[in-house]
């Protein structure tokens, strides 16, 4: 593989992963939904002892909340559901974004890291 084609085809695969093909899917909230606190979050993941970690930040990189969700019992290479509450700090910009991930077992690194974007009510920010 060379040249300017090579790179081109590599990102066309890279960028048509379905969400099937990704480890965690969050299904609850939808990108870009209005939360209010606590909110309820959920969806399904193949991750290392059914660990799904998560944090909150708003748009400008404050940190609300962090922590993680078990799945359910289920097989290793099988969906597994999880689902939760989050309460969070009061943030200091309208929108944010929650982000859910896996912890490599080989060197304790982020990994199947995926995201939705959030805006917060009004009321709760500063």
């Amino acid at each position: 593989c060379r040249g300017e084609t090579c790179g081109q085809a590599i990102f066309s695969l890279v960028s048509e992963v379905s969400e099937e093909e990704k480890n965690i899917i969050i299904e609850v909230p939808d990108n870009n939904e209005v939360i209010k606190n606590p909110f309820i979050v959920r969806g399904k993941a193949r991750v290392f002892e059914g660990t799904v970690n998560y944090e909150l930040r708003d748009v400008r990189g404050e940190l609300l909340a962090e922590g993680f969700f078990t799945t359910q019992a289920g097989g290793v290479s099988d969906f597994r559901t999880f689902a939760g509450s989050i309460s969070y700090s009061t943030p200091t910009a309208p929108a944010g974004k929650l982000k859910m991930f896996d912890f490599s077992p080989k060197d304790g690194e982020r990994m199947d890291q995926t995201s939705v974007n959030v805006a917060f009510i009004s009321a709760e920010y500063e």
